[in-house]
């Protein structure tokens, strides 16, 4: 009997675009106020509607990791390893 190897789990991937629509959520609704706050580590924009909801937007530092293995003793940098995109959360 052989031993299966397990596939190797990963995080989902973040949106390509970097866009997030909600248009239809908050279509129509009439805002009662906007608050910005960029305190400490508290980052947020929050939009209160008269109906009493509100849509809040928190902002979180991220760092995005890109690394290689590179062989410069020729000048050009050849790529020797890459390894996957680490995103930081």
């Amino acid at each position: 009997m052989t031993a299966r190897k397990r596939a190797p789990i990963s995080a989902p991937e973040p949106h390509r675009d970097g866009v997030i629509r909600c248009t239809s959520e908050v279509r129509g609704k009439q805002v009662r106020s906007i608050y910005v706050s960029g305190v400490d580590e508290f980052n947020v924009v929050n939009i209160d509607f008269t109906d009493g909801t509100a849509l809040t937007v928190q902002i979180v530092p991220a760092a995005k990791l890109k690394v290689e293995l590179n062989d410069w003793t020729t000048g050009d940098g050849k790529l020797l390893k890459q390894w996957p995109v680490i995103i930081t959360r």
